[in-house]
């Protein structure tokens, strides 16, 4: 892996938009900087409605809320960055990464009975009995490719994209796969982020089995990348600019707790507050998968 992204400094990658979707008690919490470990009795569940944002409005009952958060950040990401339509629709890719599968309950359990068979899952009654019980386009809304599928749909972007799931460290991998596209040519933007339906019974489970802290909060986040020479030639505002990116063997050192409380949105999310506070850089880090993962920023 490479050790330093910063080779690129004269025409390095910078963050020309960014929309976010989070629960207005979690920002508060951000800007106060209130460890995790103290908010475990806040409302964390968040939804947002992304019928301003929908070329077609009744697609709406088909989407998930991973998929409402998801659009509605894109969506206002890309409003900031003001790209023209024919960047949008062609020069520009998708790279995201999203939190592990939110089926919904109600759809989960009935498929759940109906594929059983002495107290145990029976693929011949799945096949049989429980497949035509459920609206197949609904019970699978949730799958990680349909937030890049609705964003993608809605905001007529057809320049490629780039999907990854569910650990934090994997919104790493959808930022090296960025700026490798950005500074490779290959497009001359990229719609980058992240999103995380945390509040669900499914993923409450899976968190409670790999030890990840709870409760996690639901949210999206997304930033519009590109170069700095592309962004002045269009005269577009500069909002940060990304120094580098260093993935090394886990040095045992124990980063803050909220290392990975937001799930892959940690790293957006942390850019994005970072540009909105009065700070002239920053460095955000994780560590997962016995790796250490760190990223500077500027303004």
């Amino acid at each position: 892996m490479d050790q330093e992204l910063s080779e690129y400094s004269r025409n390095p990658v910078v963050v020309t938009g960014l929309g976010s979707e989070i629960h207005p008690e979690v920002r508060q919490w951000i800007t106060a900087g209130t460890a995790a470990d103290q908010r475990t009795d806040a409302p964390l569940s968040h939804d947002a409605d992304p019928l301003p944002f929908l070329r077609i409005k009744k697609t709406a009952k088909f989407m998930s809320k991973q998929d409402r958060l998801a659009m509605a950040a894109a969506a206002r990401a890309v409003q900031t960055a003001g790209l023209a339509a024919d960047v949008l629709e062609t020069q520009t890719m998708i790279a995201m990464a999203i939190g592990p599968i939110p089926f919904e309950e109600t759809e989960a359990m009935l498929v759940a009975g109906y594929s059983s068979h002495g107290n145990a899952f029976s693929m011949e009654h799945f096949c049989r009995d429980a497949y035509d019980k459920v609206n197949p386009m609904l019970l699978f809304a949730c799958l990680p490719n349909m937030p890049a599928y609705h964003i993608s749909a809605n905001l007529n972007i057809r320049g490629g994209y780039y999907l990854t799931y569910p650990s934090c460290a994997e919104s790493y991998m959808a930022l090296r796969n960025a700026v490798s596209a950005l500074t490779e040519g290959r497009t001359m933007a990229v719609l980058y982020g992240a999103v995380a339906d945390q509040q669900n019974f499914l993923v409450r489970n899976h968190h409670l089995k790999t030890g990840q802290m709870l409760p996690a909060p639901d949210g999206a986040c997304f930033l519009v990348l590109e170069t700095l020479n592309r962004a002045k030639a269009r005269n577009a505002s500069v909002l940060a600019r990304l120094q580098g990116i260093r993935i090394l063997p886990d040095p045992g050192i124990t980063t803050a707790p909220d290392t990975c409380h937001f799930g892959p949105v940690a790293l957006p999310l942390g850019v994005a507050r970072f540009i909105e506070a009065s700070g002239v850089s920053c460095t955000h880090r994780l560590q997962s998968d016995g790796h250490l993962f760190e990223s500077t920023w500027t303004k």
